[in-house]
């Protein structure tokens, strides 16, 4: 009302009218404003003789104006999720945790024969070599693999360890291991492509790059948090991240692992 130019005159006697009277417009006019028996009335202009208005203090909650409390509870709002959703994923770790298989136990995988793996390759056989490295070949297969019950051709790579390159304390492992082949290759084959390449399957884009980085970051947290023992790869690489035919990456090479059976503080490096 004070900021209506256009009014000259107000009466609102007897009316329990209290609070600050504004200083300008029609109550700055002491002719044009009639507040007769409004006794709690404070402030004004000074010819109406009010008395002062007590000055507000924010000693408790219910006086805070807003643009104090909105982002006080703001805040505690935040704070609140925040905390939720990290019981919530702490909860479900251990969950996860006490429910994750022994990964040394030996009765949770599938155990394949050297006949089996020999067939599956058509006896190691040259056309079959898809890679050799400092252990060993690695043969393309196809093995009858179960999955949920039931029994499934999978492409696989079959490595074949060279016992002569390979140091004495490792040789009680199985010369030979089966692998499930990832179609899209190494991650460094597509981090630095040939032109050829480019030109024949393309480059990663930029959702590719950030789903890639995503399923790396949980392999690593399911290995060092929800593996039984916990893992540290300790050679963590690009040309050991494995992409599937949906370009989902999985890690592989686990040479230099580390198995953590006893709690602390662990490097990367051997």
């Amino acid at each position: 009302m004070a900021n209506i130019s256009s009014l000259i005159e107000l009466d609102v006697p007897y009316n329990h009218l209290k609070g600050h009277v504004p200083l300008r417009g029609v109550f700055a006019n002491m002719t044009g404003f009639n507040f007769t028996e409004n006794g709690e009335l404070c402030g004004g202009a000074p010819q109406f003789r009010l008395p002062q208005c007590p000055v507000a203090r924010y000693g408790s909650h219910s006086n805070w104006p807003l643009h104090i409390m909105a982002p006080i509870l703001g805040i505690v709002l935040i704070s609140a999720i925040l905390l939720a959703i990290y019981l919530c994923y702490k909860r479900n770790s251990r969950q996860t945790k006490a429910t994750a298989p022994d990964i040394l136990d030996a009765s949770n995988y599938q155990r394949v024969s050297y006949a089996e793996l020999a067939k599956a390759t058509n006896g190691f056989a040259d056309p079959n070599l898809i890679g050799v490295g400092k252990f060993g070949s690695v043969y393309l297969g196809a093995l009858p693999l179960n999955d949920n019950g039931t029994l499934e051709s999978v492409p696989v790579a079959v490595k074949v360890l060279d016992l002569q390159d390979i140091p004495v304390g490792m040789r009680g492992i199985a010369n030979v291991r089966g692998f499930e082949l990832k179609p899209n290759y190494r991650l460094d084959r597509w981090l630095h492509p040939t032109l050829e390449a480019v030109k024949n399957v393309g480059s990663l884009t930029a959702f590719q790059r950030l789903n890639i980085a995503v399923d790396i970051a949980a392999v690593l947290h399911y290995l060092h948090s929800n593996c039984v023992p916990p893992i540290i790869h300790c050679d963590l690489k690009p040309g050991n991240v494995l992409l599937n035919k949906d370009m989902m990456a999985c890690i592989g090479d686990f040479g230099l692992v580390k198995l953590l059976l006893d709690p602390g503080i662990h490097d990367t490096m051997n």
